[in-house]
């Protein structure tokens, strides 16, 4: 079954990320769209429990405190739906799947967030960091997030500002090149996820035997 959260839904989420509950440092829904996009395209497979932490930006002063468990399911269901849209959308065409960075029929606080959802993006590379360095590390791969340095760094704040270049260029355009960067990442770690994919199906396929000791250890069967 196709899940997609209604605009009611979304909005109610958009809101929730932002309000007064959440720590400071808490995603919006802009980087929130970047920080999946991230886990989506990247080299590994990351599971909710280790991904959705990374949402609130909790620190030693801030934590997320939920007001009850009826909240907590309300507000993990809207994620993990959201999570669902983008991975789909990704996975039937990852070279058109256009990132969420601009808000439209605000209120307040409208116009484009491409500095958010490059943020969300480096917050899912730095989950796995260890796995992107072969892209990390080549200065020819590394031109392929290269945009993303520029808006997340304050060098490439101030190139941003200052290049005539880049001056000229729209929220739209920037749009069009977040979507072949994703596109590019994509198709870069494929062989990667696909070897990962294969090497983990055939770790399940070695049973453990009925008299085989138990793998934790303790030496049982």
């Amino acid at each position: 079954m196709k899940q997609i959260l209604k605009k009611q839904d979304l909005l109610k989420l958009e809101n929730f990320l932002t309000s007064d509950q959440t720590p400071s440092r808490c995603m919006n829904l802009f980087s929130l769209d970047g920080f999946i996009t991230c886990l989506m395209i990247g080299p590994e497979t990351v599971v909710p429990s280790r991904w959705i932490p990374q949402i609130w930006g909790e620190t030693e002063d801030e934590e997320m405190i939920w007001n009850s468990m009826k909240e907590t399911e309300h507000f993990m269901g809207l994620i993990m739906t959201y999570y669902n849209m983008v991975s789909t959308a990704i996975q039937n065409n990852p070279k058109n799947y256009r990132p969420l960075m601009f808000q439209r029929n605000a209120t307040e606080n409208s116009g484009w967030h491409i500095e958010d959802w490059c943020h969300g993006f480096i917050i899912g590379i730095n989950l796995t960091f260890d796995e992107w360095q072969p892209l990390l590390k080549s200065e020819e791969d590394k031109a392929l997030i290269a945009p993303l340095l520029l808006f997340t760094s304050d060098k490439g704040l101030t190139t941003l500002k200052e290049d005539e270049g880049f001056r000229s260029y729209t929220g739209e355009k920037w749009e069009d090149v977040f979507k072949f960067i994703i596109g590019d990442v994509h198709e870069y770690w494929l062989p990667y996820r696909k070897e990962m994919r294969t090497a983990n199906t055939q770790a399940i396929s070695h049973k453990i035997g009925r008299n085989a000791p138990c793998p934790c250890g303790s030496g049982k069967k």
